[in-house]
């Protein structure tokens, strides 16, 4: 079966855990579905094709097609769930008609898209060598329709005498040979009549009869019809290739973060396709925390993104408040959307394709079965074993809640460790200590844009060791000198 996404095989061991995208805020603004696409590595040729797909996206023509295609899969599930609930044989064969009728349906439309595109062309070459079967399940659908448009030709309909009346009578089924058009069905034809089309969706129907009153009486009513239609389902449902459902998902895929480019465009945040790189890096300039639309933040401060093999671990210290998290975020979410081909939220970027990405953030206490200590040693140390010159790390505030003597030997330790594995690093932390051996460090700086916005920016610095204070005059746009002038020429 082809695939909207990979070329040959599909690895089952994801670049990152589930847990990670909770963690970065992404699960706010996509589904399970495209998560788990996410978390699945892909090769540079598939990045390209899926970058290329996204492009296509943007033309109007291309997007109405796929939207449709995405239509058709769903009308074709929706039969399909339907024959797997039938609860007789009539409706067995009934829900078996619609569902091949749909499914033939799909495949002429699939053949008929005029979209050029890598993963469609393999889609049409993969129903061109079903046409053989195609064809065959299409002539039992023509055969077996007359069969079904007899008994259907009728409706049951339940009628009742005045309640008042002496005379009632009970229930008493009728069959009408004008059945009413449904609620849907007139609200299909109203809209079309005003000239809206015929735009509305809706699932199969689900007029639930009785497994006696089908199988027992209409059955017997149409003995020979009946049994065409028996007939039908044996010949036909094996025949159907239902993997084609498969593909609704991965374009879900594509629709989804199509929609979270349009509104990040709508906030006026850059969009760019990463350069794929052969050597270990990944860089990006005024890059957004694309998370902060789901808490739809007027205001995203973007940042520069500069991970080289030469400079590939970092410490990010800092008070809290200065967008440390953010940062993290920024840097994750991006990575992770370019592993998989999408665009990211940036001005240009550039990538490796790292295989293993791992995120740790601190759990909650009370899901802990033992200390919190305990629990984020031994997450970091499965995190050790695994590691790799092409994995990427990110630590936010791990250790945080130790002693810090202790503290600033376990971060640092780790650190050390992931550096040696040429494995790239991104520590956030407010423990100084660990700064000035070894590992290059980032902080917030204060940032004022021209309306007078202040922010922060996220700076490189082999700097000394600092303080909170030092931090908090940064957050409210002091220096040093202005805070000593403030008190009186004291030393601060």
């Amino acid at each position: 079966m082809p695939s909207m996404l990979f070329f040959d095989y599909i690895s089952n061991q994801p670049v990152v855990a589930e847990h990670a995208f909770h963690d970065i805020s992404l699960d706010k603004l996509l589904g399970e579905s495209v998560l788990r696409f996410l978390s699945l590595p892909c090769s540079v040729a598939e990045v390209q094709a899926r970058q290329a797909f996204f492009r296509e996206l943007e033309n109007d023509a291309f997007l109405t097609q796929v939207r449709a295609l995405k239509q058709r899969l769903t009308m074709l599930s929706q039969s399909h769930a339907m024959f797997m609930d039938a609860n007789s044989r009539l409706e067995t064969a009934f829900t078996a008609h619609s569902l091949c009728t749909r499914y033939c349906y799909l495949c002429t439309f699939i053949l008929e898209l005029a979209l050029d595109n890598v993963f469609i062309r393999s889609l049409q070459a993969y129903i061109k060598n079903l046409m053989p079967t195609i064809g065959k399940i299409h002539a039992h659908v023509v055969a077996a329709t007359p069969s079904k448009d007899n008994i259907q030709q009728f409706c049951l309909s339940f009628t009742r005498t005045n309640p008042e009346s002496e005379n009632m009578h009970v229930a008493m089924a009728t069959l009408s040979a004008a059945p009413q058009l449904s609620f849907i069905d007139r609200l299909r034809k109203n809209a079309t009549s005003l000239g809206f089309g015929d735009g509305l969706v809706s699932p199969p129907k689900q007029s639930r009869v009785h497994h006696y009153l089908a199988d027992e009486i209409l059955a017997n009513f149409y003995p020979n019809e009946a049994g065409i239609l028996a007939k039908f389902v044996q010949d036909t449902i094996d025949l159907l290739d239902m993997s084609l459902l498969d593909i609704s998902n991965e374009l879900d895929f594509y629709l989804e973060i199509y929609e979270l480019i349009k509104k990040a465009r709508d906030k006026d945040i850059a969009i760019t396709y990463p350069t794929i790189v052969s050597a270990r890096s990944f860089t990006a300039k005024n890059a957004y925390d694309i998370t902060l639309l789901a808490k739809d933040s007027a205001f995203i401060v973007p940042n520069d993104i500069d991970f080289t093999a030469q400079e590939g671990a970092y410490f990010l210290t800092g008070a809290n408040g200065g967008g440390k998290t953010t940062y993290l975020r920024t840097v994750a979410v991006n990575l992770l959307l370019a592993l998989a081909g999408c665009p990211v939220f940036a001005e240009e970027a550039s990538v490796f394709l790292f295989r293993k990405v791992f995120v740790h953030f601190p759990a909650d206490e009370r899901f802990l079965e033992s200390g919190r200590l305990v629990e984020e040693k031994g997450r970091v140390d499965d995190i050790l074993a695994h590691i790799t010159p092409d994995s990427f790390i990110f630590f936010n505030e791990t250790f945080s809640s130790t002693d810090p003597v202790v503290a600033g030997e376990l971060i640092w330790n780790t650190a050390d460790c992931i550096k040696s594995s040429a494995a790239f690093l991104l520590y956030v932390t407010h423990f100084y200590d660990v700064l000035d051996r070894g590992i290059a460090s980032l902080h917030p700086e204060v940032d004022t844009d021209e309306n007078g916005r202040r922010s922060f920016r996220i700076v490189k610095g082999y700097w000394v060791k600092s303080s909170f204070a030092v931090d908090i005059l940064r957050k409210f746009g002091f220096t040093q000198a202005q805070l000593a002038e403030r008190l009186g020429g004291k030393n601060v």
